[in-house]
């Protein structure tokens, strides 16, 4: 998944531009609208202005939806990180659990030697 996050933030970032860009755009026909005499020029002006609305519009809530994503994979991957662990967690112990301690050991060497000792006198 880091590979799909560091992809969703590239998109971020590229809709952030494409809005820059797009806002400069709206600036521009805004400033033509206000000095333009012609009708029919500012009919188009006018068309244009909305369209670049919508289209500003449109790619904020692109970039809603790929925070959104970008949020749950980064909640995915803390929560994989979180069971990953607790896994190795549960590992160690069923380690821990499978081989004797060292004391277990040493305890049952003594009772096979005393057993061996008893056996040897009789």
């Amino acid at each position: 998944t880091p590979s799909e996050i560091v992809s969703i933030s590239a998109k971020i970032t590229s809709i952030e531009a494409q809005i820059e860009h797009c806002l400069e755009r709206i600036a521009s026909v805004e400033t033509d609208i206000k000095n333009c005499e012609d009708t029919n020029e500012l009919v188009y002006l006018r068309k244009e202005k909305d369209r670049l609305l919508k289209k500003e519009e449109q790619l904020h809530k692109k970039e809603e939806q790929l925070r959104k994503e970008k949020d749950r994979l980064l909640k995915k991957e803390e929560q994989l990180r979180t069971e990953k662990e607790q896994l190795r967690e549960k590992e160690l112990i069923l380690l821990r659990k499978s081989q004797p301690s060292v004391v277990g050991k040493l305890y049952s060497h003594c009772i096979l030697s005393l057993l061996i000792n008893i056996f040897y006198i009789m």
